[in-house]
């Protein structure tokens, strides 16, 4: 399941990234690279951990204009979704002192 540095959760017929997101979680990989020995582990962790909260319980997280928010525990990140038939659509993995206008914009 957790088999490299920007892996995702299985059940990924549940759910999608946009390439928005990933590049969100490329540039967050990169970076904690950079940081600390680790630290870009535990982040792609914590995000996969962060997606199983979602798939477990889409409705459950905070609604945030067409979105829901999911935090990711002990980074500065949140997941941004919506859920669109039977798949939830991640459109961002948005730093907290990102300006949320960018959420969506690419697909």
């Amino acid at each position: 399941m957790r088999s490299s540095k920007t892996s995702v959760p299985a059940d990924a017929e549940m759910y999608r990234l946009t390439s928005g997101a990933k590049a969100d979680l490329r540039e967050a990989v990169r970076y904690y690279n950079n940081a600390e020995p680790g630290l870009a582990e535990r982040l792609v962790l914590a995000v996969e951990e962060a997606i199983e909260r979602i798939v477990a319980g889409p409705l459950l997280w905070q609604q945030v204009g067409p979105y829901r928010r999911c935090v990711v525990k002990r980074f500065p990140y949140s997941i941004m979704y919506s859920t669109q038939e039977d798949q939830i659509v991640i459109v961002a993995i948005a730093h907290h002192n990102r300006k949320p206008s960018y959420w969506g914009q690419s697909e």
